[in-house]
């Protein structure tokens, strides 16, 4: 167990392990972002959320299923109340050069409060990337992760863990047609990146 603390406060014990068959359940049930849902809005008829990006880390998070295969480790973070904390590492799989951190969640409940634990969090993915690393037999691995450009909290956490932050935003998918200046980059992300 990792204790961490920030100014002079001891925060509560976070205790990791690799995630099991039987995690399922907490998986399923993890809150990361507020409201834990999208509204349906009649005017845009769509739903939407005001951090789309937290609502689909929720969602990759609750479609996981436990353990993960020998490419990927899924460690899980546990507090007095329940999961607080998910981290998920896999091996890119075009060319096995590289590991992605497709997933870094802090339980909602533990967030915005006094004590930081985004950099714990980064760092775990860390650790589990070595520990693929090691697995695989790799050399001179690179470990990348995408993040939304309006989600700062992960920007920071990242880079308290020692990622760079890469130049200029990438598109997940191809743009739509038309002019740049009126492209809106909902499916924009910023590219962090470290080494193992």
């Amino acid at each position: 167990m990792r204790r961490v603390a920030a100014a002079g406060e001891r925060a509560s014990t976070l205790a990791w392990r690799d995630a099991r068959r039987d995690d399922r359940r907490h998986l399923q049930a993890f809150v990361c972002t507020s409201p834990d849902h999208a509204k349906w809005l009649p005017a845009r008829r769509a739903r939407v959320h005001p951090r789309q990006w937290e609502l689909d880390v929720q969602a990759a998070i609750r479609k996981l299923k436990p353990p993960p295969g020998p490419h990927a480790r899924l460690r899980l973070a546990f507090d007095k109340v329940g999961l607080a904390a998910v981290v998920h590492v896999v091996v890119a799989t075009e060319n096995d050069h590289g590991i992605l951190v497709p997933v870094i969640a802090l339980a909602q409940r533990l967030r915005g409060g006094k004590h930081h634990r985004g950099g714990e969090l980064a760092g775990e993915a860390l650790r589990a990337a070595s520990d693929l690393k090691a697995a695989h037999k790799m050399e001179g691995v690179g470990v990348f992760a995408r993040v939304h450009p309006r989600n700062t909290a992960s920007g920071f956490a990242f880079a308290a863990a020692g990622f760079e932050k890469l130049d200029g935003l990438f598109h997940t998918q191809d743009p739509a047609p038309g002019p740049l200046e009126h492209h809106r980059c909902d499916e924009c992300v910023e590219s962090w990146v470290a080494t193992v």
